[in-house]
């Protein structure tokens, strides 16, 4: 057990709400909603992770694809992914894959949607991130290859999780900014504040369902061991449990896509 998810356990499980350090962002009703139906389907996942997941990188595998099996599946996409899409994707050979349509995947899929939607100021519906705001310099999250994009789905001793990362490509400033990203930093209307990166992961977890939780990762705070040195105040899936999969929210596809991890 690593010592960053010792102490989001800690967090999660033993400690009431508020916890210190941290944000916590109930989620709305519609978002609420969702939650109770697509925790049921999880399950599927807790199971095969007691009895599978804890043990040699070839349990972790067969896992992987047991879950894989029944959520999502691979077929051609209506509209191929835009150059944009192309370079966020993490591989160039493996295919972007779908939920599949039966209940089990439809009801994972409907909670992703929500929670995307509830922290994304972008989507139309009410949604959490004022509380953020405040630390972003005014900004709020937005759906974009800049801010929010995708989430990683990862399973641990208590649960199963979805990790986001926002402000993933601030807009690169020698004053405020110094850290040359790579290509996907280019055209960033995103403009960073000295607290943004505090708020940089906001995570979901089963054992807290209608909440949204933001470790604060600053100088001195209780989190601040959660990043990895020098990651930009980034934690990281692999951390917090095993990753199963990840999920992009991209805006100007209806669709969410997923990348499974083999």
């Amino acid at each position: 057990m690593t010592f960053a998810f010792s102490v989001l356990s800690v967090a999660f499980q033993r400690h009431p709400l508020p916890i210190p350090d941290t944000l916590c962002l109930p989620l709305p009703l519609r978002a609420r909603r969702a939650v109770a139906p697509g925790v049921s389907q999880l399950k599927i996942a807790h199971k095969v992770f007691r009895e599978h997941g804890r043990h040699d990188s070839a349990d972790v595998t067969w896992m992987r694809s047991v879950i894989r099996k029944e959520w999502l599946e691979s077929s051609e996409l209506g509209c191929p992914l835009t150059d944009t899409e192309r370079r966020l994707f993490p591989s160039d050979t493996q295919a972007p894959e779908r939920f599949r349509m039966n209940d089990s995947a439809s009801r994972v899929r409907t909670l992703m949607c929500e929670l995307f939607d509830a922290l994304s100021a972008s989507s139309g519906s009410k949604c959490v991130s004022h509380e953020l705001v405040k630390y972003r310099g005014g900004a709020q999250v937005d759906v974009s290859p800049h801010d929010l994009f995708h989430a990683h789905v990862f399973a641990c001793e208590h649960g199963l999780g979805v990790l986001f990362h926002i402000a993933e490509y601030p807009r690169f400033s020698n004053a405020s900014f110094p850290w040359n990203l790579g290509f996907c930093q280019k055209g960033s209307t995103l403009i960073p504040t000295p607290t943004m990166m505090h708020v940089r992961n906001v995570m979901w977890h089963d054992t807290r369902p209608c909440n949204l939780v933001v470790p604060l990762i600053r100088p001195g705070a209780k989190w601040e061991a959660l990043a990895s040195p020098g990651s930009l105040a980034t934690v990281y899936e692999g951390d917090l449990g095993v990753p199963l999969f990840e999920v992009f929210r991209f805006p100007q596809r209806p669709e969410l896509l997923a990348y499974s991890y083999r």
